[in-house]
């Protein structure tokens, strides 16, 4: 683009300086100076047709003249130029000419204004710049091309044109040379400039009284370069003289000296032939917010280039967060050497061709066609003429002196959002500098700066560098790897901790998988510290479908969009995590957070290199290893790798065999895994969960709505006030004492509290019953029964009071009602060892008889390790009523046997996606049938931000006001106020 504008002006400049020359030069043979002073205008004797020609300009009072001039060049970039003006000749020192001109360089059109004064050009490009030029300085220029070895490929005619010959030619014209133009109005010569095959046809239009009308050429061609150029004269009559813009003021204010763009030439001529060359780079990037500003990244290069001897040094320092970190490339004898931190390895040119034509063969001619076919497709839809008049537009302003050039840009043409500006210095003919100042781009701003120096020396000790050609058998052996379309994988590992000297986990298996047929399967045996064995089936059905068994017990079934839409939704929490994921996870989301990776993935670069991710780097034909830190994922530990592939010297039946971690320590345990990489095997399809016929399998258990129960779970958790209206209601089924069965109703109020992480739990047991199942106190008939139940800082406290009378003879109460109390205080270990005493005696007041049956038969579970696979037993969600039902082993769970069953419902909104309700239903026997039916309705009431509105459980307030200050893990009874 910039090149292309240079041509154009240059060559509008010559032409405009040419014609402004030659009448400078002519007028000059007809002007007699006397005494150094000049005389009345004087007209030379005419007594031929061209003299006519030129007497007839200088008798004009005043010229204007419209010019055309059209360059094709050999590359395809096409000029046109339209110049409009109009000029005076008063004397020989006072030429004058002044010329709007608008033109069109391959589509980028601009505009401006041309004018020539005695021997000072000047122009401007729209309100871009404005220049001037010294006609001197110009010549001077184009003499000094040809000594870089540049042409301007224009014709000996015009390259070495004589203003004095070409004067001679016209006055040479001839009267009877006069030819007609076709309509036959006016009249034209014709004569040529220079000699031979390079000769220039000229075309002088006329009057039939020899008044010069205009000048043309013919169209022509000259070493691939088509030029056309025409100029229409006429007379004007001015009545007052043209204004000459350049006054010391005008130039001043509003001209810049043109010269200084030839010396930045030259500056750049001479660089381009330097044979050694060094240089500074400097790349620096910060975010700026109204709060601070951050720095992304901040780069310097250290560049050293030996154009004679091929050899090629760039060192590469980032500094980031008091970070730093060297990256070196260093080409010598066609070997590159590369280095970063601990790793140094080399590679010899010709080995990156042949990995370069391997990858290109391993693409079939029909996937190039098509690769080929898309980029021209691209290519071809792009609008060339549209982007370069953009980016023309894009440059707002051009300033040039003696010490530098400097532009601004600003790229909103473009359709982006950002501004900059370009300078470049020089000195002494000498590139000093090139500068990209304040790159803004949105919240980032970026500075590049190019500092020339000298070239350094630099030498590499090549016996420090691991060669990585064998390397290209495993490139070759993932290669052909990877694309295979059936495979099976046989994997086998441990984690040991040698402290306790056990092992936690070992595990083996193997998976394979079919692409032609659509499907994968295998299976993995997992042992634990207390040698439970853990089997785990996976069949994948078209890829959509994924069935699994756990230990033969639990089947179940999901869609594999399932694992895409779960990684989501923990991407989600993690980088934007509720203030309650943070009371729960913090440690873990912060350590994820700032980790390596996740800082780098923020613009943090400095501390996703702070790490030496490889070490101790081997290569040969047939084994890759290297020591690897876990840097990445912010710990500190290491592990060994070791990739094991067949293949030879020549890259022949490469496979990848096998791929071992080692010396993985973490947390004091050692993990260990191997995956070996063998054929697929046909015969174990019969292994196939679609192909097992088991009566063990009753139905595949859905879990494809799991991601739905955990957003539930995500959106709910997110306020920090519940209120549940909740109902108990237990169903005895007794004989006892002839009570047949019983329902006890218990009608409950449960309300949680979180102040950022302070929680605080109130259960209020309402109208508690009183009868024989729930009998009276120690003593006589009791009412108005309540309880409650509260948790802080914690710490259990229970409660629960009654009215209750004393007990006379046989029994028979008597005298009035005083309150009776049981109450205590409980820290989480001993309120959890006796929490089914205390609710079932303290808080339900059940009769003595339920709760010593209940006792008697639960069992010692200590010792009790859960079959996981036995606990689910259905697991539902109905998209209808958006429920899920879950059934719970709760024998298993719990290591009792009085269990007959367990379910779960988890009710929630389908517009909000919030938690609205639980049922909970247990059946159980403890020699007598009890079925336990809880439901929950949370009420709407919840507060989001209950800081600002000071909300508070005013029950559980008080509760400790009266009774907080009591003795922990101790049990209270009063009767009248009095503790009995």
């Amino acid at each position: 683009m910039k090149k292309r504008k240079k041509i154009g002006m240059y060559t509008a400049l010559f032409v405009f300086t040419t014609c402004a020359s030659y009448m400078m030069g002519v007028h000059g043979n007809y002007y007699n100076e006397r005494n150094g002073e000049e005389t009345v205008k004087v007209l030379p004797h005419v007594t031929t047709a061209g003299e006519r020609l030129i007497a007839s300009m200088l008798n004009y009072k005043g010229i204007a003249f419209d010019a055309d001039i059209s360059i094709d060049l050999a590359n395809g970039t096409n000029l046109v130029f339209d110049l409009d003006g109009n000029g005076k000749i008063s004397d020989i020192n006072n030429i004058q000419l002044l010329s709007t001109y608008t033109a069109n360089i391959s589509g980028v059109e601009m505009d401006g204004e041309i004018s020539y004064f005695t021997d000072t050009l000047t122009f401007s490009i729209s309100d871009k710049c404005h220049y001037y030029l010294e006609e001197a300085d110009l010549l001077s220029f184009l003499k000094m091309i040809p000594e870089y070895g540049m042409s301007l490929q224009l014709p000996e005619s015009l390259t070495s044109l004589n203003f004095e010959q070409l004067a001679s030619r016209i006055n040479e014209i001839d009267e009877k040379d006069r030819k007609t133009t076709d309509n036959g109005k006016s009249y034209f010569y014709k004569f040529f400039l220079g000699n031979g095959e390079e000769r220039l046809p000229l075309y002088v239009l006329t009057d039939l009284q020899d008044n010069f009308l205009g000048l043309r050429t013919d169209t022509f061609m000259h070493n691939g370069t088509t030029f056309n150029f025409k100029v229409a004269l006429n007379e004007v009559n001015f009545n007052r003289p043209l204004v000459n813009p350049l006054t010391s003021a005008t130039i001043d204010s509003k001209y810049l000296n043109f010269k200084p763009a030839f010396q930045l030439f030259d500056a750049l001529m001479k660089l381009s032939q330097k044979r050694q060359v060094g240089a500074l780079l400097n790349i620096g990037v910060d975010k700026i917010t109204a709060e601070e500003v951050v720095e992304v990244a901040n780069v310097d290069f250290d560049i050293n280039a030996d154009y004679e001897t091929n050899k090629y040094a760039i060192n590469a320092l980032l500094k980031q967060n008091n970070h730093h970190h060297n990256l070196t490339f260093n080409y010598i004898n066609e070997t590159l050497f590369a280095e970063f931190h601990q790793v140094k390895v080399k590679i010899h040119e010709t080995s990156v061709a042949g990995l370069i034509q391997y990858a290109l063969n391993q693409m079939s001619e029909a996937k190039l066609t098509e690769a080929m076919n898309q980029i021209v497709s691209i290519v071809g839809n792009i609008d060339i003429g549209a982007i370069t008049q953009n980016v023309y537009s894009a440059v707002e302003q051009i300033v040039l002196d003696a010490e530098q050039l400097g532009i601004d840009i600003n790229l909103s043409s473009l359709g982006i959002g950002a501004t900059f500006n370009v300078t470049v210095k020089f000195s002494e003919n000498e590139i000093t500098e090139v500068r990209f100042n304040n790159i803004n781009y949105g919240e980032y701003v970026s500075t590049i700066i190019l500092t020339l120096r000298d070239y350094k020396s630099f030498t590499v000790d090549a016996s420090d560098y691991v060669a990585i050609e064998p390397a290209a058998t495993l490139v070759q052996a993932i290669m052909q790897t990877l694309p295979q379309k059936e495979m099976r994988l046989i994997l086998d590992g441990s984690v040991k901790d040698h402290i306790n000297n056990i092992n936690p986990l070992t595990f083996n298996g193997g998976f394979q998988f079919s692409l032609l047929e659509n499907l994968g399967y295998g299976e993995i045996d997992l042992v634990d510290k207390n040698d439970y064995k853990h089997n785990i089936k996976a069949d994948v059905v078209a890829a959509t479908n994924i069935k699994f068994a756990y230990n033969d017990s639990l089947f179940g079934k999901f869609s594999s969009n399932m694992l895409s839409e779960m990684l989501t939704l923990i991407t989600e929490v993690i980088t934007n995590p509720d203030e309650h994921f943070m009371e729960l996870f913090g440690d873990l989301i912060i350590k994820l957070q700032s980790s390596p990776l996740a800082l780098g993935i923020n613009g943090n670069y400095g501390e996703l290199l702070a790490y030496d991710y490889i070490s101790n780097l081997t290569v040969s034909h047939t084994n890759l290893e290297m020591d690897v830190s876990l840097g990445l994922i912010g710990l500190h530990d290491t592990f060994h790798l070791s990739v094991h592939y067949y293949g030879d010297e020549k890259q022949q039946n490469a496979y990848i065999h096998s791929i071992n971690i080692s010396n993985l320590f973490i947390n004091n345990k050692e993990i260990e895994l191997n995956v070996k990489v063998e054929s697929f095997d046909q015969a174990l399809n019969a292994t196939r969960l679609t192909e097992i016929k088991s009566e063990a399998i009753t139905e595949y258990l859905d879990f494809s709505n799991i991601k739905t129960l955990l957003e539930l779970g995500i959106k709910t958790s997110r306020f920090n006030y519940y209120h549940f209206r909740a109902t108990v209601e237990l169903h005895i089924k007794t004989a006892l004492l002839g009570l047949g069965n019983n329902v006890l109703h218990l009608p409950l109020d449960i309300q949680v509290l979180n102040r950022k992480g302070q929680v605080q739990v109130a259960i209020e047991f309402i109208n508690l019953p009183i009868n024989l199942l729930t009998p009276n106190n120690d003593y006589g008939s009791a009412r108005n029964r309540r309880a409650s139940i509260y948790w802080e800082n914690n710490t259990f406290y229970t409660y629960r009071c009654e009215e209750a009378r004393k007990k006379g003879f046989l029994g028979i109460p008597y005298g009035d009602y005083a309150l009776y109390e049981i109450y205590g205080k409980y820290d989480n270990a001993t309120f959890k060892e006796n929490a089914l005493d205390i609710i079932l005696s303290d808080i339900l007041s059940l009769s003595t008889l339920l709760t010593n049956n209940i006792n008697t038969n639960m069992l010692n579970t200590d010792s009790h390790q859960p079959h996981y696979e036995k606990l689910l037993t259905t697991f539902f969600f109905d998209a209808n009523t958006n429920e899920f039902q879950i059934g719970i082993n709760l024998n298993e769970l719990t290591g009792q046997t009085i269990f007959e069953a367990g379910k779960v419902v988890i009710k929630s909104s389908k517009e909000t996606g919030i938690l609205e309700g639980l049922d909970i239903n247990v059946t159980l026997t403890v020699g007598l049938r009890i079925n336990i039916k809880l439901s929950l309705e949370l009420l709407d009431d919840y507060i989001v931000d209950v800081i600002s509105t000071n909300k508070k459980l005013d029950r559980l307030d008080a509760h400790l006001i009266e009774y907080g200050s009591n003795e922990l893990n101790r049990r209270f009874v009063k009767y009248g106020g009095a503790l009995i």
